[in-house]
């Protein structure tokens, strides 16, 4: 007889088994038997976790999400200088969307929990985002004339984009970023603001 402990760590399997099936063939073409025969377990213990596949989609979203907030605290808790935290927000999603297949980014429109949630997560995020970007024009670093809002909305499409086109399958993160968001910073950058730029980019290539 399986204990709470053991379902919470077989569950944490099933999730784990499901994010990487999702993101390599896409949702529609992964099954509940696909992700059982995977962890060698029977649909009967896979489905008294997870009733349906939706259920399952749902919880490696979530744990997707709350992954990249972990990240994103522990990113605060080392800095805070505001473009910094930005750039290495924009980068982690990079990084993520590189993990996916592109019939796996064709199959989310066709799912609306999945949409909703996305949906709901974008919100929280441009409540963050908004509180950083007038943060960095107190702080000096963004043009005192932008409009906080309208420069998240770009962003957000500049990213999008990026996604649409399929450039995450044939560049790095940092070329994505260096060649759009980064571009895009400096132009609403007071010069304060682009030496910091300048810091974060000299930084991640001695890094690399």
């Amino acid at each position: 007889m399986r204990t709470t402990n053991d379902k919470a760590l077989l569950r944490e399997r099933v999730i784990d088994a499901g994010q990487e099936l999702f993101h390599k063939n896409g949702i529609r073409a992964v099954t509940m038997d696909d992700v059982a025969h995977k962890l060698h377990i029977s649909k009967r213990t896979l489905y008294q976790l997870f009733d349906t596949k939706e259920s399952l989609l749902i919880a490696c979203q979530q744990k997707a999400m709350a992954e990249h907030q972990q990240q994103i605290r522990n990113i605060m808790a080392e800095t805070d200088n505001v473009i910094e935290i930005i750039l290495c927000d924009l980068q982690l999603n990079m990084k993520e969307i590189q993990k996916f297949s592109k019939e796996f980014l064709n199959d989310i429109p066709l799912y609306d929990k999945l949409r909703e949630n996305i949906r709901q997560h974008r919100k929280e995020n441009k409540a963050n985002a908004l509180e950083f970007i007038e943060r960095g024009i107190n702080q000096g670093l963004f043009r005192p004339e932008i409009n906080a809002e309208m420069v998240y909305e770009v962003g957000v499409v500049i990213i999008d984009l990026l996604v649409e086109k399929g450039y995450y399958n044939t560049v790095s993160p940092f070329e994505m970023l260096s060649s759009s968001t980064i571009a895009y910073l400096r132009g609403i950058s007071t010069e304060k603001g682009i030496e910091q730029l300048n810091e974060f980019v000299n930084k991640y290539k001695s890094e690399e």
